[in-house]
Parts: structure tokens; C-alpha cells; sequence
């Protein structure tokens, strides 16, 4: 063989044989896989972790009631306003709620009676200058289901004044009751005023329900006092200067009358004045 044939031969055989051996050091090597393809796999079949909370989960998560602030419980429902109305007056100026004064009986004789009634600084005053004379005030307002009248009040003139609160007057003022107190004998009274008992029998026109004695540390003569009157279908009830004198009295056909009112008198010592300072209404 020639020379020039033989060299090319001899590459070649050369050649394949190094191809062979690079074939035998890897075999049945699988073709590399895509790393993304790898990433996706794992995740599609390995559940993710729970993730721990963040401080913001924490605060999701079910805590104690809170208690209510003050605007929280103003805010709150209230119960619905079905007690009665109030009405109140501390006498600063005239109101006309309140009707021109009515005369019941005087003395006077020939004449209307020396009666002054104003109302002004704090004050309702009645001076009377005539003897057994009893004049009243009515309040015209109608406030519903109202029972009770609370009055503060100073008698300043002779010791034996007596100081009426009415209840279930008429619109006509033809009947009503009333309690009435004085220091001429510390007693209290219960009336039924009924007019047609004077004007048709020729009666007193007061008839007396009920009475009874109050000490002299439970009412003043000359001092301020503090009287609530409470009026109802079942009776009527007295507590005089915060529980130092109460008393009852059961009514059994009861006036249906819806007025209040106040009330002075003078007996046989004159002159009469007497300052109601607050009336309440409710």
C-alpha cells in the first residue's frame, strides 16, 4: 500500500475509536431536564407551608369583648320616654300656663278682696290682707299621665297660713282635692272640693277625707319646706320635707280631673304671704 493512502487510514480509525469511548463513559444518560420545568413540578405536588402570622393576622384572630367607652354608651338605646311629662317652674318670670288667680271665699265684705299675686325673682307670692281667704292657682297645660306635684315653698306671714297643692281639678274648677298643712296646728288634711255642694245645698264646699298631726321638726312655721303631693286612681299620698312626714289616703270613685294647682289661706290673723319657690310637675 502506498504511503500516501496509509496516513489518512490510520485518522481515521483514530477518530472512531475516541468517538466509542466517549459513548461507553456515559451510558443510557438521561437528556438534562429545564430548570423552570423542575420548579413547576415541585410545587404542583408539595402543599406550601403554613406561613407564620404576621402581626397583622394576629390582630385578626378572636379577642374579648371590649368594653364600651363613654361615647359607646351614650350612644346606646335608651328606653322610650312613656313616663309622664314635667313640667317645672323656679318663677323667674310670669308663664301663661298658669291661670289668673281664683277666689273661693273671703271675708271682704262689699268689695273684692285685697289679694296680690305676682310672680318674678325666683318667686310665686300670694299676700292676702283679708281674712278667711282662699285663693288658688291652676296649671292649664295638661301633661299626661301626671300624678305628683313637688313644691318648695316659705310661709312669711302669720304662722297660722295654710298652703293647698291640688290635684284632678276640673276645667271649671267646680271640684277637685286637695292636701293642706299648716303650723297653726301642724296638722295635715285631705279635701274633696266640690262647689255644688254650696252653691245648691248650701254646704261646705270642703269635705275632709282624712287628717293627720305633724311634729315640729317635720314641718316649719317659718322656714322653707319641701311638699310632694301624688295623686292616683288608687289614692292620694303626702310626703312632707323628704320623708320626715308621709301619709295616704285610699280613694274609691275617684275624681277624673287632670289640673293642678297651688293654693293659699288666710285664717283670722293677717296679713298672708306665702313664697312658692320651685313647682314640679310630673
Amino acid at each position: 500500500m502506498k504511503r500516501t493512502l496509509l496516513i489518512p487510514l490510520i485518522v481515521l480509525v483514530l477518530a472512531t475509536m475516541a468517538c466509542s469511548i466517549g459513548k461507553a463513559a456515559t451510558p443510557n444518560a438521561a437528556p438534562a431536564q429545564p430548570t423552570k420545568t423542575v420548579v413547576e413540578a415541585e410545587k404542583a405536588t408539595q402543599p406550601p407551608a403554613p406561613a407564620e402570622p404576621t402581626d397583622t393576622e394576629e390582630a385578626a384572630e378572636p379577642q374579648a369583648p371590649v368594653e364600651p367607652t363613654d361615647t359607646e354608651e351614650a350612644a346606646a338605646p335608651t328606653e322610650t320616654a312613656s313616663g309622664p311629662e314635667t313640667f317645672t317652674d323656679s318663677f323667674n318670670q310670669a308663664n301663661d300656663s298658669w291661670s289668673d288667680p281664683v277666689v273661693v271665699t273671703s271675708q271682704a265684705s262689699g268689695r273684692e278682696p285685697f289679694i296680690k299675686v305676682t310672680t318674678g325673682d325666683g318667686t310665686l307670692r300670694f299676700a292676702l290682707s283679708d281674712k278667711e281667704t282662699y285663693v288658688y292657682k291652676f296649671f292649664l297645660d295638661e301633661l299626661e299621665d301626671a300624678t305628683t306635684v313637688e313644691a318648695d315653698f316659705q310661709n312669711k306671714g302669720a304662722v297660722n297660713t295654710g298652703i293647698a297643692i291640688v290635684c284632678k281639678a276640673n276645667d271649671d274648677y267646680t271640684s277637685w282635692y286637695e292636701v293642706r298643712v299648716s303650723a297653726a296646728d301642724y296638722n295635715y288634711y285631705f279635701y274633696q272640693y266640690d262647689k255644688k255642694r254650696k252653691e245648691v245645698e248650701g254646704k261646705n264646699p270642703y269635705v275632709q277625707l282624712d287628717k293627720g298631726h305633724m311634729k315640729v321638726d317635720e314641718y316649719f312655721a317659718a322656714k322653707p319646706n319641701h311638699i310632694v303631693f301624688t295623686c292616683t286612681d288608687n289614692g292620694l299620698a303626702l310626703d312632707v320635707n323628704n320623708g320626715k312626714k308621709t301619709a295616704s289616703y285610699t280613694l274609691d270613685n275617684p275624681l277624673e280631673g287632670t289640673i293642678f294647682g297651688l293654693g293659699v289661706m288666710s285664717a283670722d290673723v293677717i296679713p298672708t304671704t306665702v313664697d312658692y319657690e320651685t313647682v314640679t310637675i310630673r
